[in-house]
């Protein structure tokens, strides 16, 4: 695969930071000292940096990743205190922000992955539901954590909890609040593989290089396809699977995995 230039877009915030190299693209939290909540202007900068790389023709992968002690505790329970009475708004301003990047990244062909580092709370832990693969540190540690303000969930968590790990359980993590280690995480499904703190960096970029050399289209379409199953009857999603199934047949990945396959050699996927 050919190696770009690193490519960066300026944001509207610092604490939001994004890249892509060699078709990895990373949005990286960087307010270490705050945990990494995020406000209004953090949120913002979050939904510039998920647009921005869904937009990249040549991206085939995404880490979100954070620095500090932190993945990420969520919204700034110190910005909706300073707000008073228009916290409604904040929040309205907010989430429309959070939501656009969610969305961005949950519709985007290349596969999303969250490496998690330290603690992950509130639109933290729901970014970990929502990415396609989770990878978490061993010390980590994972709680929802909303009601206990007195809010409800968003980011997703309650619409990708549920089809994780049920309709109960997720009332219960979103109600009652437990504090999950990264190893019931995994056991959950919440979190996919849980790592030495220390190998953390290299086994993220180690999954971040398999899928960036794979088959980009069709990781997509194992995305889509999964997210509209619940919706649809077998019937319909089984058209789906059809149409998607020949269509990819034909795209150059298809036919360079077809000729792979039948040559028993390795394919070289572009990501088209």
């Amino acid at each position: 695969m050919a190696i770009e230039k690193m490519m960066t877009t300026d944001l509207c915030d610092h604490r939001v930071q994004v890249s892509l190299t060699g078709g990895i693209g990373t949005i990286l939290f960087n307010d270490p000292d705050n945990f990494n909540a995020l406000d209004e202007f953090s949120c913002k900068a979050f939904s510039e940096a998920a647009t921005w790389l869904s937009l990249q023709s040549s991206v085939r992968v995404v880490l979100l990743r954070a620095k500090g002690k932190a993945f990420s505790v969520g919204g700034s329970i110190a910005a909706f205190s300073s707000a008073g009475s228009n916290a409604d708004a904040l929040l309205g301003a907010m989430t429309t922000h959070f939501h656009t990047a969610v969305s961005r990244l949950m519709r985007m062909d290349a596969p999303v992955i969250a490496v998690v580092n330290g603690i992950c709370g509130g639109g933290g832990a729901s970014l970990t539901c929502v990415a396609d693969l989770t990878l978490a540190a061993e010390s980590s540690k994972i709680t929802f954590a909303y009601t206990l303000s007195a809010i409800s969930p968003d980011g997703g968590a309650t619409y990708a909890l549920p089809r994780i790990v049920g309709m109960r359980k997720a009332y219960e993590l979103l109600v009652l609040n437990p504090t999950l280690t990264a190893a019931d995480a995994k056991e959950l499904g919440i979190v996919t593989e849980v790592v030495e703190d220390d190998q953390l960096d290299d086994v993220a970029m180690k999954w971040a290089n398999r899928l960036s050399n794979g088959p980009t289209k069709a990781y997509g379409a194992v995305k889509a396809l999964l997210h509209d199953s619940l919706a649809n009857s077998p019937e319909a999603q089984m058209q789906n699977e059809g149409i998607s199934i020949a269509r990819l047949a034909v795209a150059e990945d298809g036919q360079e995995g077809i000729d792979a396959f039948l040559k028993k050699r390795k394919p070289e996927f572009k990501g088209r």
